[in-house]
Order: C-alpha cells, then sequence, then structure tokens
C-alpha cells in the first residue's frame, strides 16, 4: 500500500491576522500601545500624586490585559463589547398582530376575482341585443336534435303536473315575559385575577347571607333566548367563560339545589367587565 501525500488543512483566509513580533498580531499591539500612551498622558497630567498613580496603574494593565489576557478563551476587548451589548440591548418584546396575508394562502392571479363591471347603459344594450339577432343561429347537430327531442316527450307528462299541498306554518313559540335584575359588580371580588379582555364575563356566587355557594349551573342566553354558554362554578362558587361574548344584550339564569336566583340581565359593550357578584334570593331556610 503507498503511502498518500499529505496536504494542509485549508483555512479561512478571512480568519487569519498578520503577526508583528512573534504571535503578537496588528490588533494586540495596538491595545497595549493605546493603554502605554493613555498611562503616559496621566504621568504627564498635572494632578496629585493621589490621582495620579492609580490611573497610570489602571491604563498601563489595561493595555496588557486587553492584548494578552483572555478570559474563557475570549480577549477582553469582545467581553467589554458584549457587556455593553447586554446592558443597551431590548429586553422587552412586544407582539403586534399584522394583517399581512401569508404567500401560500393568496389566491393566485387567474383565480382572483375580476374588477367589477359598470353596467352598459340602455342605449348600448339595446345596441348589444340588436346585433345579437342578426347572428344566424348554430345549426344543430343530429345529436342535440335526437337530446332536444326527447326532453319535450318528457315534458309533456309534466304539463299538468298535481299541485303539493302547501306546509303549514309552525309559528314561532313566544317566550313567556319574566322578570329580570341588574347586574351587581364588586371588583374586590376574591377572584384569581381580573378579566384583562374584553366581554369576559367572570363573577361568584354567594348565598343569602353572604356565604360561598359551589357548583351552581349557569346558563347564559342571547336577547332572543337562545343559550350560547353554559358553565358550572368551582368550589369557591367561582366561574369564568374562556371566550369573550359579542357585544349586545344578555341574561343569566343559575340553578342550584334548595335555592332561587333573580335572572341577571346586562349589556356586553366591548369593554372590560368588572367581576360580578350573584347572590341566591331564597335558600333552603325559605323554601317552603
Amino acid at each position: 500500500m503507498k503511502n498518500m501525500e499529505r496536504h494542509p488543512v485549508p483555512r479561512h483566509i478571512s480568519g487569519y491576522e498578520f503577526r508583528l513580533i512573534g504571535n503578537m498580531t496588528l490588533k494586540q499591539f495596538g491595545e497595549l500601545a493605546a493603554g502605554e500612551i493613555l498611562a503616559l498622558i496621566c504621568w504627564s497630567l498635572p494632578i496629585t500624586s493621589f490621582l495620579k498613580y492609580p490611573l497610570v496603574a489602571f491604563f498601563a494593565l489595561l493595555g496588557i490585559a486587553l492584548a494578552f489576557i483572555p478570559f474563557n478563551e475570549l480577549p477582553l476587548d469582545r467581553w467589554i463589547i458584549n457587556f455593553f451589548k447586554a446592558v443597551y440591548s431590548p429586553t422587552q418584546f412586544i407582539w403586534k398582530k399584522s394583517e399581512v396575508i401569508l404567500a401560500f394562502l393568496e389566491r393566485p392571479a387567474f383565480l382572483r376575482p375580476p374588477e367589477l363591471l359598470k353596467p352598459l347603459p340602455p342605449t348600448d344594450r339595446k345596441k348589444l341585443k340588436e346585433y345579437l339577432r342578426t347572428i344566424p343561429a348554430a345549426p344543430i347537430s343530429p345529436l342535440e336534435g335526437e337530446i332536444e327531442e326527447k326532453l319535450q316527450r318528457i315534458s309533456s307528462f309534466f304539463k299538468e303536473a298535481p299541485k303539493v299541498p302547501e306546509i303549514p306554518k309552525i309559528p314561532k313559540a313566544k317566550r313567556p315575559p319574566h322578570k329580570t335584575a341588574k347586574p351587581k359588580f364588586e371588583p374586590e371580588l376574591p377572584m384569581p385575577s381580573r378579566p384583562i379582555v374584553p366581554n369576559i364575563l367572570v363573577g361568584m356566587i354567594l348565598t343569602p347571607k353572604g356565604k360561598i355557594l359551589p357548583d351552581a349551573i349557569i346558563e347564559i342566553r342571547d336577547k332572543e333566548g337562545f343559550p350560547i354558554r353554559a358553565l358550572k362554578a368551582n368550589k369557591l362558587g367561582q366561574f369564568r367563560i374562556a371566550t369573550p361574548l359579542k357585544n349586545g344584550v344578555y341574561e343569566i339564569e343559575l340553578e342550584k339545589e334548595g335555592y332561587k336566583f333573580d335572572i341577571i340581565k346586562f349589556e356586553a359593550k366591548g369593554e372590560i367587565i368588572e367581576p360580578m357578584e350573584i347572590r341566591a334570593k331564597k335558600g333552603p331556610a325559605h323554601v317552603s
């Protein structure tokens, strides 16, 4: 087996630095020279020795450290640059919803609806009809004539079709009238968190004496009386809907064995709704 000829591993020429003396690069020489020059300037300043000697020592050692002393395999100048970047870089990023449609969701040009055409004026429409009358009719092929004849035969059987009796309309049931009560909003209720999204309904259910009433069934209906939410209070009498309501008028009806409640009527206006306190009207001691 012949010995394979060895070749040097190629290096990235952009990462190569010219070396001035031994292993000292131009960058290290510049940092060392800058530190020593600042030390000489401080030495020549007409200031007291109490300040002069510390400044001279600081800049001389800083130049040496920048040039020759790395920390965790990184030069000191990189540590200083990264420190100021970390201090002045933003630490809070705010996400804003954008209406930009992704490219793969856009319709291609040939599928996009054409622009709305303006209707023809009456004079142009009349001219178009007159022109269409002058165009000779296309000859009917034997196959089309045979199909048209069969269609005429079939339609002749349905000329006197029996009339279908009309289905009587069922009148819409009307809701019986009932009394409603206004909601009571209490911002100081002991809730896990107040709503931060408009039209989110939260609240707490209590007995007539103000004690916690757990496991009550809550039904939210729209102004037409159709139920749109149904949920159950927790062991602390608290409830919260997961998604916001649409703007409009709503009714809340509660059910708990042994208790009676007023039907509460409120309106969602696209604003933050404070926690709602709901007290039972009658408890087990009042029920006959």
